[in-house]
């Protein structure tokens, strides 16, 4: 099965700031959603704070809303799940969504993720909102039926430090 997107690197200062920070313990992957022609769709991140020890990491994402819809939130997010269970070893996932952001909700659900708490945060002054907090073990997975092909992984894991 084709898909109108691939994974790649997202370019810019942010990206150069994590690059920084990172190390082997503590890191941020930020990757771009792109069409085949090269139109930007969205960014999913995956960041791990102590991971040789929790083999912990969360995910965050953002898709523009005309490519919401259509299953690339799920296909994305199910891709960096199968990365970092897959190629880097990863136990657990988890992610957050505001209470009122169904369709994030949804691909958290449909890939199997469960409740796991919440928070009372502020993204705006005078704003408090609720954002619901999910885990995914390894075995809970939801797993896509199209495989992920993975190129230059030896390089990122050896930067990261979990090859």
């Amino acid at each position: 099965m084709g898909h109108p997107w691939t994974l790649s690197d997202v370019t810019g200062g942010l990206i150069w700031e994590c690059w920084l920070r990172s190390q082997p313990e503590d890191w941020v992957v930020m990757f771009g959603i792109f069409t085949h022609d090269g139109a930007f769709l969205g960014a999913q991140d995956v960041v791990a704070t102590g991971f040789r020890d929790l083999r912990t990491v969360s995910t965050a994402s953002w898709l523009r809303r005309d490519a919401q819809g259509r299953g690339l939130g799920t296909e994305m997010r199910a891709a960096a799940l199968v990365w970092v269970f897959d190629h880097l070893g990863a136990e657990v996932a988890t992610t957050s969504a505001w209470d009122w952001n169904a369709p994030s909700l949804g691909v958290s659900r449909k890939l199997g993720y469960r409740p796991n708490g919440e928070a009372r945060r502020s993204p705006r002054p005078g704003v408090v909102e609720r954002e619901l907090r999910f885990r995914l073990p390894r075995e809970s997975f939801r797993r896509p039926e199209w495989e992920l092909r993975v190129e230059g992984h030896d390089a990122a894991a050896a930067f990261l430090g979990t090859a």
